[in-house]
């Protein structure tokens, strides 16, 4: 394994890290949004989606995007297949 990947390797692993330690709190705001829905575009408990814990899920979900990417533009092979699969 080359420095680089080695790198990535380890990047990954806490972004996992960091993502699963946030799972129970984004299931459990998930459900409260879930449990109480805005009916005729009210959105007086929309402000949820404004909490810390769905700020944290919205960074690990872009983080995983930009892991994501990276993959790509380290593996030519990775990154013509998912142009391939694009293109269909």
């Amino acid at each position: 394994m080359t420095a680089f990947e080695d790198t990535i390797a380890t990047v990954k692993r806490k972004v996992a890290g960091a993502v699963d330690g946030l799972a129970g709190d984004l299931e459990a705001l998930s459900h409260r949004i879930h449990d109480n829905p805005e009916l005729c575009f009210k959105e007086e408990k929309a402000h949820w989606a404004r909490s810390p814990i769905a700020r944290a899920g919205m960074v690990a979900g872009a983080k995983a995007l930009a892991l994501t990417a990276l993959d790509l533009l380290a593996s030519p092979d990775k990154l013509a297949a998912a142009k391939e699969e694009f293109a269909r």
